[in-house]
This record gives structure tokens, sequence and C-alpha cells, in this order.
């Protein structure tokens, strides 16, 4: 069978018997096109096959994501992003060998290398203080965006989780709710007193039906990308 169709088989396998969100296969789907592309291209074949994941044109392949420059930053590849592509490979090769019994380089010959030390970004007390101060309360906008801060920081849910909440997901009696997060795992997160009464004001000026907790005033939900 060509890799073009195990592939297809792996991703369908992710989704079904992996339970794998939409945005992860599609990661995936990207990480290992990129590879096979790789190697159409350096090997000249018209058809790829399980011959052809051999541990040379793996450090190949490699080698080309260490010297490849990214089309954003127009730098080279970093650390952390060459790993993201060399997991995806690594995955696939233990489907091949686990599922479809067959005979590829073993997944763990796959070194993944050192990343670079990253240093977390704290915010100051005097950041925190004016990313607060901002908003301009006497408006809608204004209410929703304190709520959202205050939910951000008392919760520490990633941005995708907090743009995915609905109304009906948070217990303001409570103070707590469960999100789904990476994985599809599920875990409780807790909010503030300053987080339940800000999000009570907000929710007491929302008269509509929508089921999004945060969105835009067009009705339509906030995106992740309005946070960059």
């Amino acid at each position: 069978m060509s890799l073009d169709k195990l592939l297809v088989k792996y991703l369908e396998f992710c989704e079904i018997e992996k339970n794998l969100t939409q945005s992860t296969i599609k990661m995936y789907h990207f990480y290992l096109s990129d590879f096979l592309s790789f190697l159409f291209d350096t090997l000249h074949k018209k058809q790829l096959t399980e011959n052809d994941l051999t541990e040379e044109n793996i450090r190949k392949y490699r080698l080309a994501l260490n010297r490849r420059i990214s089309l954003k930053s127009h730098e080279e590849y970093k650390r952390s992003t060459q790993k993201t592509f060399l997991i995806a490979i690594r995955a696939f090769l233990k489907y091949l060998i686990v599922e479809e019994s067959m005979k590829v380089v073993n997944p763990e010959q796959i070194l993944l290398g050192k990343a670079e030390a990253r240093i977390p970004k704290v915010l100051s007390e005097d950041q925190m203080t004016g990313l607060f101060s901002v908003q301009n309360l006497g408006k809608k906008s204004g209410l929703r965006d304190r709520a959202l801060l205050e939910t951000l920081f008392s919760t520490g849910l990633r941005v995708s989780e907090l743009v995915n909440l609905n109304v009906d997901d948070v217990n303001l009696n409570t103070g707590e709710f469960a999100v789904i997060g990476k994985g599809r795992k599920v875990r409780t997160v807790y909010l503030s007193d300053s987080a339940r009464k800000w999000l009570k004001q907000y929710i007491s000026t929302r008269h509509d039906s929508y089921k999004p907790l945060f969105l835009r005033y067009s009705g339509k939900k906030m995106p992740s990308n309005d946070f960059d």
C-alpha cells in the first residue's frame, strides 16, 4: 500500500480510535504531508511505500528542516518547530508498526534533540494594573473585556478554551466549571470572587439567545486571533 493511502488510514485512526480533535488531526496531516512531499521530491518516485521510510531518508529530512527558512519570520526553523514535525513522524511510524504490522524504522531511533530554553514572560504588577484599567466599563464591550480578562487570569484557561466557553458552561454559584482541554481531557477550573462579580455584571447586560459566553456584538463568537 502506498504511503499516501497509509497516511489517510492513519488520520482516520487518529479520529476514530484516538479521539483526537480536528485541529490536531489537521496539524498531523500538515506535518506528514510535508514529509511525504520531501520524499517525493528527493527520491523522484511516483509512489512511495514503507520501504522508503529509511533512517537515511529521515536523516536527510531532518537536515532539510534544520536549514529551512520560515516564510513568516524569515529565520531558520526553531528547534521546537522542528520537534513538532518529528513527533508526527514518530507517531506515524508507531502506527505502521503496531496497527499495520510493518517493518519500518523504530520511532525511538528518531531523536528529538534539545529545544531552546524558553524563559516565560510574566506581566509586572504595573502592567497588570494597566491592562485592567483600559476597559471602558461604561460600554458593553468594556464590561465584556473586563469579565474576559478576570476569567482568563483567574482560571489559567488557554485562549482557545476561553473563546469556546458557552454561557451555560459556567456555574457562577459555585465558581467552578469543567473544560475540555488538549487531548480532550476534562479538568475543573475555579473562578476568583472578582471574576464571578464581573461575569455576573457582564451576563446581566446580555439580552440575547446566543450560546457563546464571550462574543462580538455582531453576535459571533470571538475568534482566538482576537487575542494576538
